[in-house]
């Protein structure tokens, strides 16, 4: 067989495998989820509101990059609903295999062990994907353009350094636009490459590479900034990404238990084991360490950057190469070997998360279930259908909530102001969001508001209820959720 059909068979192979992976995994963005949370509702309002000339940052606030939601525009183009979303994460996570297949062959494995830890990724894959379409899976490909670059430059394949550097700032910048510190491979990689570069003595050299990836990642950058600066929104978009991520960071992350670290840590095995492969990775091909120096380097940013914090599970997908990695430089011992490796990789998390295509399984029958027999999965939904009429339901503002995203895009309209989902806990995170909301809804003055916490509890509102009258529980015909409140202006 010739190696086109060979590679026509490989990605066919993968990307109905990565298709497979995401319909049973994921519990957002999977076709066979007729629901979706707070995060993939998020990102669709972003891209929708795009999409009908509103700007993101200026006009609805969210704290990701614009690529993720460029990349949700384009599923929206190529079909509507989810299914456009899941074909474009499809093509990333295919995209995402067949690269790290292609260093499996820089670094001069046979097929076996590499598709041995292609299923391992894969696994690991299924267990941390959680939502789906997450800015993880987005970054990942961008990630591993400049690690095949890297791996090749390290191995001596006839590949130049400053190309090399070139790609990884073009792909830094990208990734910088989706969200910045998944960016952890490229920068443990150039930490790597440099340590290598100035222990050969290659100082003028190691300057150049610096210079091209700089040139890179403001050639990625550029086109962004040019935008929001010409519709005059540079301040919102700037504050958005850098600033407020500051702060959301500070506010949110709070102080490890030794149990919180131990499962962080466990979720995080790739990070330990694939410096071990690759000690003894070089120890058998004799490539003076320089390989053992960048995968630890990666392991290091990549424990660091995603250790501290939430510890949400899809954060942890940024691990799931290393893993791989650690596999595919078990070539050359025994299979005993491999086999102590790939249940160090990804034996806590299989575990740990075996059970998940069941649980999504479950609730995919139960959530269609519900929709069947009420119109949505979503109490907020429900009560905003039984109580605001039709034509008034594009003045509607939601504050709060996890639901408050999901309930707009169920109920088929754009957000009512900037700030459209967990406001409050968004002003406890800056000042500025505070003031900025108060001045929103000043502006907008919606006929409805749908109110997470009573009126003496939501401060940045309380001045301005005072036009508003609440409706009683006896009036309403269904339930609201705990602590949500309905006003409509007089």
């Amino acid at each position: 067989m010739s190696n086109t059909n060979h590679t026509f068979i490989r990605l066919l192979s993968i990307t109905a495998a990565c298709a497979g992976v995401i319909a049973i995994c994921a519990s957002d963005s999977s076709p066979l989820a007729a629901d979706f949370t707070a995060d993939y509702a998020v990102f669709q309002t972003m891209a929708r509101g795009w999409i009908d000339g509103m700007l993101p940052y200026r006009d609805l606030f969210d704290h990701k990059g614009p690529v993720t939601y460029l990349l949700y525009m384009l599923g929206f183009l190529i079909c509507p609903g989810k299914t456009g979303v899941y074909i474009v994460e499809v093509i990333f996570a295919a995209t995402t295999f067949e690269l790290l297949f292609r260093c499996g062959r820089a670094l001069n494995i046979s097929n076996r062990l590499n598709y041995c830890a292609l299923a391992v990724g894969l696994v690991l894959f299924g267990c941390l994907v959680t939502g789906g379409a997450t800015v993880e899976e987005w970054s990942l490909p961008f990630q591993l353009i400049p690690l095949l670059y890297g791996l090749k430059w390290l191995l001596g394949q006839h590949v130049r350094i400053i190309t090399t550097a070139f790609v990884s700032g073009i792909c830094f910048g990208i990734v910088a636009m989706i969200r910045i510190n998944d960016n952890a491979i490229v920068c443990g990689l150039c930490i790597g490459i440099m340590a290598t570069m100035i222990l050969h003595r290659q100082i003028a050299d190691c300057l150049r590479c610096i210079a091209a990836f700089i040139s890179g990642a403001a050639l990625a950058i550029l086109p962004f900034i040019i935008y929001f600066g010409v519709h005059h929104s540079i301040d919102d978009f700037l504050y958005s990404i850098l600033t407020f991520n500051l702060h959301y960071r500070s506010a949110w992350t709070e102080p490890d238990t030794l149990s919180s670290l131990m499962t962080k840590l466990l979720k995080m095995t790739p990070t330990l084991v694939a410096p071990v492969s690759a000690y003894v990775y070089d120890r058998r091909h004799s490539t003076a360490y320089t390989i053992t120096m960048t995968v630890t380097a990666m392991s290091a940013v990549t424990l660091f950057s995603f250790l501290p914090g939430a510890g949400y599970l899809h954060y942890f997908i940024m691990a799931m190469p290393l893993g791989v990695m650690a596999v595919q430089l078990t070539t050359g011992i025994g299979k005993i070997a491999k086999i102590v490796t790939i249940m160090l990789v990804c034996g806590p998390v299989g575990i740990y998360y075996s059970d998940t295509p069941v649980k999504n399984y479950r609730s995919f029958c139960y959530t269609r279930e519900q929709i069947r027999a009420r119109g949505s999965n979503h109490v907020l939904t429900q009560a905003i259908r039984a109580i605001i009429p039709e034509d008034e339901r594009a003045s509607v503002y939601v504050f709060g909530g996890n639901t408050s995203a999901p309930s707009l895009i169920e109920s088929g309209h754009l957000p009512v102001g900037k700030y459209f989902f967990l406001q409050n806990k968004l002003w406890t995170i800056d000042e500025h969001i505070s003031a900025d909301i108060v001045r929103n809804f000043a502006n907008t003055r919606p006929k409805w508001i749908v109110a997470y916490l009573s009126a003496s509890h939501c401060r940045p509102l309380r001045p301005l209820l005072n036009d508003y009258e609440e409706l009683s529980a006896d009036s309403m015909k269904v339930c609201l959720p705990p602590s949500f409140h309905i006003y409509r202006r007089r």
